[in-house]
């Protein structure tokens, strides 16, 4: 398997691709092609689909990339949807709790977390 060796100046472009997938996603944009990202992150749209590519984020053709979708691989690809597993134990409680949470949401109060039995 041939190794690519990604720039780092894509993998720092990643994140003013995922801010402005944010903005987009806000305004109820659904997909968006290479030309309208690059334009609003001014940058060349064959430079956004060129640094979208070394992580295997491709678009469909004809159509452009699903706003929502490449937001979370973005965000796959920066380690930030990972899921974590965290057991808590209450020695009061024969059963201990399993929680998953999204590591990128841990800092927000009343975060909802999924509970599951173990």
């Amino acid at each position: 398997m041939k190794s690519v060796k990604i720039p780092s100046i894509a993998i720092t472009r990643l994140a003013v691709y995922a801010r402005n997938l944010e903005l987009l996603d806000q305004e109820g944009v659904e997909v968006t092609s290479s030309a309208r990202l690059a334009d609003i992150c001014g940058i060349n749209p064959a430079q956004v689909r060129k640094d979208l590519a070394y992580f295997g984020l491709v678009g469909v053709r004809g159509v452009g990339y699903f706003v929502k979708e490449l937001l979370f691989n973005i965000g796959y690809v920066q380690n930030k949807n990972r899921i974590r597993l965290v057991f808590i134990y209450f020695p009061n409680i024969l059963s201990s709790q399993r929680l998953v949470i999204n590591q990128n949401t841990l800092p927000l109060p009343n975060m909802p977390v999924k509970q599951q039995e173990r």
